[in-house]
C-alpha cells in the first residue's frame, strides 16, 4: 500500500556541487558587499573635516614630511578619484619649516584605472608650488603651473605634460614639455615612448622616455652655454627596481669619448662600475664645464663644507684606453670609496704611456663649521713616457724620454675653490736622456725657442740629458726652485711660479749655450700670463741674484723634500752628475776634466759637444 502523504527524498549533492554552492553564495555576498561598498564611496565624497583630516596623514605617511591642507574643496572616490585642495604645506617635522607649498592641485582619474594600475588620467594641475632648496636640487624651485594640458589652439594643438617656473634667488627660468596624447577625455603616455624638451638654465636637454623595460631615459641631446661648436652629450640610462634597490645602467657619449655605467643605489650604498673606453684627453676639460652647469641643480651642491656624512659608496672607475690627438696612452683603474665622511681614490693601478701610476688621494670631509675638508695626495708615476703624452696633449712630436714624477699634497678648506687655494708640499719631476727638437720647448708658450736663442733652427734635433723640475706648493702657488734643463746644445736654468687657483704662470729662464758661438745671442726671458697662453718676452734684468748663483754651482739635493732614492736617483741615472756634493758627479768630473774647474763647453769643439751632458757646465 501506497501512502499519499509520504514525501520523496531529496537528491544527495555530489562534492563538487557542494562546492559550487559554497563558492556561488562566497562570490555573491563579496559581490554584495562590493557593491555597496562603491555605493558607499560615491556618496562619501565632500569636503568634510574628516575626509580632510584622512587626506592629511596619508600624504604625512607617503611623504615622511607633516601635510597640512588649507582648504579641501573637494574629495571623491568613484566612479572617480577626485581631489580639489588648496594651500598645502610640507613640513619638515624636525625643523617645522615648510619644504613644499603648494597655492592649489587638481587630480582626477577613474577608479578602475588606479584598481587596475592603468597609467591614464583625466587632471593634474598644479599651480604655485615652492620647493625648498635642497628638496629636489640645490637652490629653491618655484613652479608657477604643471600639468597636463593641451598647448596650442585649433589644429595646432596637442595634448602634454608641462611646467615652467624659475630656479633659485637668480631666478633663472626653467621649463619643459613631455609629449602625451589624448584618448577621449583621458591622457596617456604613448606606447612608443614620450619625447621631452627641457631647459633647465643653461641646459638644452631633449630626449624620450620608453617603459618595456624598466624605466629608459634616452638623451637625444645635452649641451650647455659657451660649449659653442662642441658636440652635444649624448646617451641612456635604464632604471630599475627590484627588493628596495634601484639600479641605473646606461652609457653617455660625448665626441670621441664613450661612458658606460652600471650602478646600484639602495638606503645603504652606492656601488658599481662606470667605464671610459676611450676617454680622450682634448674632451675632459668641456666635460668638466658642462658637468659644472648640471652640478648646479644637484642636491648638495649649493651645501657649505665638503661632508659625506651621509654617503656610502663602493664603486671602481676603470679607464680602459685614454686617448688624445689619435695617440693612445693607455689605462688607469680608480677603486673608489666613502665610508665614514672620508672619500679615497685609489690604489691608483694601470699603465700610462710605459709608467705605472700609484699611490692615493683622500678627502676628510668636513664636519660642522670649526672642522673642514682634509685632502692628502700621495701619487707617483715611475718610467713615464713624456713624449707620448705631449703629443698627446700638446701636439708635440719628436720627443723621446722618460721620467719620474712623485706628488704630495696637503690642503685644507670648506670648498673645492678653498682647498686648492690651500695645497701645500711638493711636485718633482726627474727626467733623463732622451732627444727632442729644439721646438718641443713652445710648450712653454709660443715663441719661446726664437725669444732664447733666435739663430736656433727649431726643427734641429738636440740630446736630452737631464730635467729636474722641482715645485715648492704653498697657498696654491708652486714655486720652482729649482727648473733645470741641460740639452746637448744648451742649459736651461729657471725659477717662478705656478698659481694653481687662477691657473696663471710667472716664470724667469735663462739659458747658457754649450756653442761659444751662441753665447752673445742667448738671451733670458719671462714667461707670463694664463697658462693656456701665457706672454714671452725678453727678461733684461738677467734673472736677478738667485738665477746667477744656481748657474755657479750644481743643484743641492737638500732642496729636494724626496730623498735620492725615492727619486730613482741611483749612480747611472743621467741626472746624478748635476747634484751638488755626489760622490758619482766627482768621479764623473774629475774624468772627463782634465784641469779643475775648466770650462766644458769650451774645452773642445763646439760640434763636438753638442750631445754631451755636462754636469760641470754649472760649474762655470
Amino acid at each position: 500500500m501506497v501512502l499519499l502523504d509520504e514525501k520523496p527524498k531529496k537528491k544527495e549533492l555530489t562534492p563538487r556541487q557542494k562546492r559550487f554552492r559554497l563558492w556561488a553564495r562566497i562570490v555573491l555576498t563579496v559581490a554584495f558587499l562590493f557593491g555597496l561598498s562603491l555605493w558607499v564611496l560615491s556618496v562619501i565624497g565632500s569636503d568634510n573635516p574628516a575626509l580632510k583630516e584622512g587626506l592629511e596623514k596619508y600624504l604625512t605617511g607617503a611623504t615622511g614630511m607633516e601635510a597640512r591642507i588649507g582648504k579641501l574643496n573637494y574629495m571623491g572616490f568613484f566612479p572617480d578619484l577626485e581631489l580639489d585642495v588648496e594651500d598645502v604645506d610640507f613640513l619638515n617635522k624636525e625643523k617645522g619649516t615648510a619644504e613644499i607649498k603648494i597655492d592649489s592641485l587638481l587630480f582626477s582619474m577613474r577608479f578602475w584605472d588606479m584598481f587596475v594600475s592603468r597609467q591614464r588620467y583625466e587632471t593634474i594641475e598644479i599651480k604655485g608650488a615652492r620647493l625648498a632648496p635642497g628638496i629636489m636640487t640645490a637652490k629653491g624651485i618655484t613652479l608657477d603651473f604643471m600639468g597636463l594640458r593641451m598647448q596650442g589652439e585649433g589644429d595646432n594643438a596637442r595634448p602634454v605634460f608641462d611646467f615652467n617656473g624659475r630656479y633659485g634667488n637668480d631666478e633663472q627660468k626653467i621649463n619643459g614639455r613631455f609629449n602625451v596624447e589624448k584618448q577621449g577625455v583621458f591622457y596617456v603616455l604613448p606606447e612608443t615612448g614620450s619625447a621631452f624638451d627641457l631647459a633647465l638654465g643653461d641646459l638644452d636637454i631633449k630626449g624620450h622616455l620608453s617603459g618595456q623595460d624598466g624605466l629608459k631615459i634616452s638623451i637625444d641631446q645635452l649641451s650647455g652655454a659657451g660649449t659653442g661648436e662642441n658636440p652635444p652629450l649624448t646617451g641612456d640610462v635604464t632604471l630599475r627596481q627590484f627588493a628596495g634597490t634601484t639600479s641605473a645602467e646606461g652609457q653617455l657619449q660625448y665626441a670621441a669619448s664613450k661612458l658606460a655605467y652600471d650602478l646600484d643605489f639602495d638606503d645603504d650604498e652606492t656601488s658599481g662600475t662606470v667605464t671610459a673606453d676611450p676617454l680622450a684627453l682634448e674632451d675632459i676639460s668641456p666635460l668638466i664645464a658642462l658637468y659644472e652647469q648640471i652640478a648646479v641643480f644637484l642636491p648638495g651642491s649649493d651645501a657649505s663644507g665638503l661632508s659625506f656624512a651621509e654617503n656610502n659608496i663602493d664603486m671602481d672607475i676603470a679607464i680602459k684606453n685614454l686617448t688624445g690627438n689619435g695617440q693612445t696612452l693607455g689605462n688607469i683603474d680608480i677603486p673608489l670609496a666613502v665610508k665614514k665622511n672620508k672619500m679615497t681614490a685609489g690604489p691608483l693601478k694601470g699603465k700610462l704611456s710605459g709608467g705605472h701610476p700609484a699611490g692615493r688621494i683622500t678627502l676628510t670631509g668636513s664636519s660642522g663649521e670649526e672642522t673642514p675638508a682634509k685632502l692628502d695626495i700621495d701619487v707617483e708615476m715611475p718610467e713615464w713616457a713624456y713624449g707620448d703624452v705631449l703629443a698627446a696633449y700638446k701636439g708635440v712630436s719628436d720627443v723621446t724620454g722618460n721620467a719620474d714624477i712623485h706628488a704630495r699634497l696637503q690642503a685644507s678648506g670648506y670648498s673645492s675653490e678653498e682647498l686648492i687655494g690651500a695645497l701645500a708640499g711638493e711636485i718633482v719631476m726627474i727626467a733623463g736622456e732622451g732627444e727632442m727638437k729644439s721646438r718641443a720647448l713652445n710648450i712653454w708658450g709660443r715663441g719661446l725657442v726664437n725669444s732664447i736663442l733666435p739663430d736656433l733652427d727649431p726643427e734641429a734635433e738636440t740630446q736630452l740629458n737631464c730635467v729636474i723640475a722641482d715645485f715648492k706648493v704653498e697657498n696654491g702657488v708652486a714655486e720652482a726652485s729649482p727648473f733645470f734643463m741641460d740639452t746637448g746644445r744648451l742649459t736651461l736654468m729657471g725659477t717662478g711660479t705656478v698659481n694653481l687657483t687662477d691657473q696663471t704662470i710667472d716664470m724667469k729662464l735663462k739659458p747658457k749655450p754649450k756653442q761659444a758661438a751662441l753665447l752673445d745671442i742667448a738671451q733670458p726671458v719671462r714667461i707670463s700670463g694664463p697658462l693656456t697662453e701665457p706672454d714671452i718676452a725678453p727678461d733684461t734684468l738677467a734673472l736677478g741674484l738667485k738665477l746667477g748663483e744656481l748657474f755657479l754651482g750644481t743643484i743641492n739635493p737638500a732642496f729636494l723634500a724626496y730623498t735620492l732614492t725615492d727619486l730613482g736617483l741611483t749612480d747611472k741615472h743621467p741626472c746624478r752628475p748635476f747634484l751638488e756634493g755626489d760622490e758619482a758627479a766627482s768621479d764623473t768630473d774629475q774624468a772627463d776634466q782634465p784641469e779643475e774647474n775648466a770650462p766644458a763647453a769650451e774645452s773642445a769643439p763646439a760640434e763636438e759637444n753638442a750631445d754631451t751632458p755636462t754636469g760641470s757646465t754649472l760649474n762655470e
